[in-house]
């Protein structure tokens, strides 16, 4: 008998060490996914227009002690030469005629000329450590890695007379930042534009030996291979199998290129590699190394509502497209310290910003507006946001910010309701392939669709016509004769969260919510992989962008077939996961 009431204090006072296996253990965690220090431009994601690129520099006068800086810009033409740098094992000058030489001592070809082709008059450059930097006479600024032959020129700015207006004379790199003296003879900082918003968020949940991540990035979209090796990379380490993994991009349309965008301008198809792999990849990898650090027992909740943020944009005077307004939330607590953490799910682009400089600025938009008001008003450690089957679906209001100011307003409401527990149980998780029949337009057609566009060359969408075409001759790889969509399916408790691949339109997240109707289903677009985007038939019939001439921006093969949505639909079914 002694014995027994021992026990019974031992579990009032301690009551975790007994009941925390019927707990599931859970933890967050929020990383920066902002540029290194240094950075001072990159290309932003997400729009094609305008034709002469969207990017992050800005200039603004410099605060700076401007004797020393004024005289380290101007330097003195001599012996022919308009201006030079050291860079790596080299000197770099240009002549008076712009062409660009490096010279090597000690080598048997001590000055040899630089192919600049297609950067135009060049007439001032600089370096740092990484890259060599190059001004031309149209206001244009181009950087180039040398040390990597397989990096081409990069345009990384140009007079937009936004964020950069006054014309420039020469640049120069001084103490790790990138200074240019204007034609009305002040000195300018280049600055690069950000509202510091970009994050990776990700919540890890366990029981019973099991684990999986859902991981929240603030991007446009990533290439499968990418975020495959990230899994690659957990798993050796923490043993969770890929198909545990859920990566989910917000896609924002004002985030860094990290793919290539092979029918785009130039300055879209090759992804910035420092910030890919130096900084995006590091930070998505410490993020899963905290969340799975932070796990405790804790208790799981959810509940759901509606928002009023969006509309479905192919709506018309006649026709009124669907929208599922549904908003999702999991709330998590601590049962140690009673930390909470929260992940929410709605469908909605983010697409819209504030004034005309926020096109030129990075920006995690509404999504990050939201986040930071949960976090901060709201008392959660660490909010994510996952976008579900948002690929037709606008913001109602031109402002960013009130949109993620009324989506956080909707999210604490459906918490104020009340949420309802998720009961521990245990955890499966399937990762399938679903190969969906198309057929790959002829050489003779290819051919045909490219001497069309070839009359509106110039045009930006005509350029990005020929330049699929190209691809699509220029290969050889064989005829593509399917469309592979991932389906990711995590189950816990009676919540089913479904990841698909692609730009996946909204009807998508309905139809499936509606095959499981005594689950709490969640599904979310733009997961682990986004090649194109997934139209329902009435978007292919119609030749609607997202149907059709999207799959030529995503540089696809073929085209979807009209009963995709069927095709989908009835596997997913019959996989019942």
């Amino acid at each position: 008998m002694t014995r027994i009431l021992l026990l019974l204090l031992l579990l009032s006072l301690n009551p975790f060490n007994t009941f925390a296996q019927e707990l599931y253990t859970v933890g967050a965690a929020t990383v920066s996914i902002e540029p290194e220090p240094g950075t001072y431009s990159l290309s932003l994601s997400g729009f094609a227009a305008p034709k002469e690129g969207r990017f992050s520099l800005k200039w603004k006068k410099s605060e700076a002690p401007l004797k020393n800086i004024r005289e380290q810009l101007q330097q003195p033409q001599k012996n022919g030469v308009l201006s030079s740098t050291n860079y790596l094992s080299g000197h770099y000058s240009l002549d008076l005629e712009g062409n660009l030489y490096r010279t090597r001592p000690g080598t048997s070809h001590p000055r040899e000329k630089i192919t600049s082709t297609g950067r135009g008059r060049l007439i001032s450059i600089t370096s740092d450590e990484k890259n060599l930097y190059a001004l031309n006479s149209n206001d244009s600024i181009w950087k180039i890695n040398l040390s990597d032959r397989y990096n081409p020129w990069q345009l990384i700015g140009r007079r937009n007379n936004i964020t950069y207006s006054t014309p420039l004379k020469n640049i120069a790199v001084i103490q790790n930042r990138l200074y240019g003296t204007g034609t009305d003879g002040a000195i300018y900082e280049a600055i690069h534009a950000t509202d510091n918003s970009l994050s990776v968020t990700t919540m890890a949940i366990g029981y019973k030996g099991k684990k999986i991540l859902i991981i929240g990035l603030d991007l446009t979209g990533f290439p499968g291979t990418y975020i495959n090796d990230i899994k690659a990379i957990i798993a050796r380490k923490h043993r969770i199998p890929p198909e545990a993994v859920l990566v989910n991009a917000s896609h924002t349309h004002f985030a860094p290129v990290t793919a290539g965008w092979t029918t785009w301008e130039s300055f879209y198809q090759y992804p910035d590699s420092t910030y890919l792999n130096g900084v995006l990849k590091k930070s998505i990898l410490n993020c899963a190394d905290k969340a799975i650090r932070n796990m405790q027992p804790s208790s799981v909740s959810y509940n759901s509502g509606t928002t009023a943020i969006g509309t479905n944009r192919r709506n018309t005077a006649d026709i009124k497209r669907p929208y599922d307004n549904s908003v999702t939330v999991l709330e998590t607590t601590n049962r140690r310290t009673n930390e909470k953490n929260i992940l929410f799910l709605t469908a909605c682009h983010p697409v819209f910003k504030v004034g005309e400089e926020a096109s030129f600025a990075l920006s995690a938009n509404y999504p990050g507006v939201c986040r930071d008001i949960l976090v901060k008003k709201n008392g959660y450690t660490n909010a994510i946001f996952l976008q579900g089957c948002g690929g037709d679906i606008n913001p109602v209001s031109s402002d960013f910010v009130k949109t993620g100011t009324d989506l956080a307003a909707d999210v604490t409401n459906i918490i104020k309701s009340g949420m309802r527990p998720v009961a521990p149980s245990p955890i499966s998780f399937f990762l399938d392939a679903i190969d969906v029949p198309v057929t790959q337009w002829s050489r003779d057609s290819i051919l045909r669709f490219k001497a069309a566009n070839e009359l509106r060359a110039g045009a930006l969408d005509a350029d990005k016509n020929i330049r699929w075409a190209n691809l699509m001759l220029q290969s050889d790889q064989p005829p593509a004769t399917v469309l592979t969509e991932i389906v990711q399916t995590i189950n816990f408790g009676n919540i089913k969260l479904i990841g698909l691949s692609r730009e996946v339109v909204n009807e998508y997240g309905s139809a499936l919510k509606n095959l499981w109707p005594h689950k709490q289903v969640l599904v979310a677009g733009y997961c682990n992989e986004v090649p194109s985007y997934l139209p329902r038939d009435w978007h292919i019939e119609q030749k609607m962008y997202e149907g059709y001439d999207s799959f030529f921006w995503y540089a696809q093969p073929a085209l979807p077939p009209v009963n995709i949505f069927d095709i989908l639909l009835g596997q997913i079914k019959k996989n019942n996961r």
